[in-house]
């Protein structure tokens, strides 16, 4: 079955986790609890929870990079120039990419790190993840927000997982934290997922985090800023290798406030959750609202994890390597979510 004839009530939405995974951070904003006493909220919530349900938002994807699973706006591409970032407006309809945590760059690189490929420093070996890539013709993306783009001195970029990439790899690997529950929802995705893993094996990928934590100098250089300068350059030479006219790896500037209701996690290869079309959708059905108090989504696609790890590691480290980076996407929910957003998979229908 191609992906292009994917047709209705060939997938199936299931909602797995009706109360999120329940852990995080309590105090996050980014919460489906906190939702409930806005007004709409009901109506809202019901329009939002009928497109996932019926895959009115699940596309082909028709880019060859990824994205982040950031729900907010897309306003623009980012270059490089002399004298600082450009953002280039976007004059055509945006492509759709999977998404993961950060970009394809910045999970390839948990995952590297989770089966212990750790070098002197984690920007080097950043770099080397982006190499490791290219050498399997994979090139990825990462995003900026519009809040963080040209401020002088910021080391942030508004991209919290590449951002805070430390601290949800501490979260997963810390026992008085949610090591024990990063794991064990680790464990369900997978076996959904289908992945089998020896046991012991979730365990290896955390030691992996915290041995590369534990190195004082290891993050002691690397900031949101500086690994996305290494994503720059990363994206500037596979574009300039390629024959294509557009820019096959690219970085975007995201607008707005993330509002985030539901996690949405995709099985299927060749398709993604549109959070653009999701948008599109609910403002067509509540046009009087700012589409800022809109539902967003997190999405995470599987399949490219996949992909990354067949281009990011040896062959016999494959599934432990797809194990770290589904591990990785938990692991950022952990921090940046209060962990009450109802979580969807969607799956072929059997």
């Amino acid at each position: 079955m191609s992906n292009e004839t994917l047709r209705e009530k060939e997938f199936e939405a299931v909602e797995i986790l009706p109360k999120g995974f329940g852990y995080g951070d309590s105090d996050s904003s980014i919460s489906y609890e906190k939702q409930k006493n806005k007004e709409f909220f009901e109506a809202l919530d019901a329009r939002s929870r009928e497109i996932i349900a019926n895959g009115e938002a699940l596309v082909d994807i028709t880019a060859l990079d990824d994205g982040c699973v950031d729900g907010r706006q897309t306003v623009g591409i980012v270059v490089r120039t002399e004298d600082g970032q450009e953002v280039l407006p976007i004059h055509v309809p945006n492509k759709e990419r999977p998404k993961l945590a950060g970009g394809g760059y910045i999970t390839a690189f948990t995952m590297r790190i989770g089966v212990g490929y750790i070098g002197a420093d984690a920007n080097t070996d950043l770099k080397d993840t982006g190499l490791a890539l290219a050498s399997k013709k994979i090139v990825a993306g990462a995003h900026i927000a519009s809040s963080h783009n040209h401020i002088p001195g910021d080391v942030s970029t508004g991209c919290k997982a590449n951002d805070e990439v430390d601290i949800a790899m501490d979260n997963a690997s810390d026992a008085s934290k949610f090591e024990a529950e990063i794991i064990e929802t680790t464990d369900s995705l997978l076996k959904a997922a289908s992945v089998e893993l020896e046991d012991g094996n979730l365990e290896r990928i955390t030691n992996n985090w915290r041995k590369a934590l534990n190195n004082e100098e290891y993050f002691k250089n690397s900031t949101g800023k500086s690994r996305l300068d290494v994503i720059f350059a990363t994206q500037e030479a596979v574009n300039e290798a390629s024959d294509s006219e557009d820019q096959i790896a690219v970085t975007k500037e995201l607008i707005g406030e993330h509002n985030e209701w539901y996690f949405v996690i995709n099985l299927i290869p060749g398709k993604t959750f549109s959070q653009a079309k999701m948008l599109k959708l609910l403002q067509a059905d509540f046009p009087d609202l700012d589409p800022n108090d809109l539902p967003q989504a997190f999405v995470v696609d599987v399949p490219r994890i996949v992909e990354l790890a067949g281009g990011a590691v040896d062959d016999e480290e494959l599934s432990s390597a797809i194990a770290a980076g589904v591990m990785y996407q938990v692991s950022i929910a952990s921090e940046i979510t209060d962990g009450t957003l109802p979580v969807y998979a969607y799956g072929l229908a059997a």
